[in-house]
C-alpha cells in the first residue's frame, strides 16, 4: 500500500542505469526497475553470473535462448530498495574488468 519503497526501487534502479552508462558498461534500455547489461554471448553471461554469485555473493540471473534472441544475451539486474549507493558502486567496480577482459563495452 505504500509507494515509498516503489519510488526507491525506482531510484535504485535509476542509479544502476546511470552507473553502468558512466561506466561505459553496455546497459540495455527499460522502463521498469529491470536493468538489463547487454553480453551479447550465452556462454559470457552464464559465466559472468557464476562468478558474481560464486566470487562476490551478487545473484543475477543470467538471460539467454530462448527468453531472448541470440546475440542479445544480457545480465538482468533488480535493484531493490535496500540495495544501497556503495553496492551499486561496489558492482559496477566488479563488472567493468570482466566485460573488459572480455572485450565488450560501451553502452547499447
Amino acid at each position: 500500500e505504500s509507494g515509498q519503497e516503489r519510488a526507491m526501487q525506482q531510484r535504485q534502479a535509476a542509479r544502476l542505469k546511470g552507473a553502468f552508462r558512466a561506466a561505459g558498461l553496455p546497459v540495455m534500455p527499460s522502463e521498469s526497475h529491470i536493468v538489463p547489461l547487454l553480453v551479447g554471448d550465452a556462454a559470457k553471461a552464464r559465466e559472468f553470473s557464476n562468478r558474481l554469485l560464486y566470487d562476490h555473493n551478487i545473484y543475477v540471473t543470467a538471460i539467454n535462448y530462448p527468453t531472448v534472441d541470440t546475440g542479445t544475451e544480457r545480465l538482468r539486474f533488480t535493484p531493490t530498495p535496500r540495495h544501497t549507493d556503495a553496492m551499486i558502486t561496489e558492482l559496477v567496480d566488479i563488472l567493468v574488468p570482466m566485460f573488459n577482459e572480455a572485450g565488450i563495452r560501451k553502452s547499447a
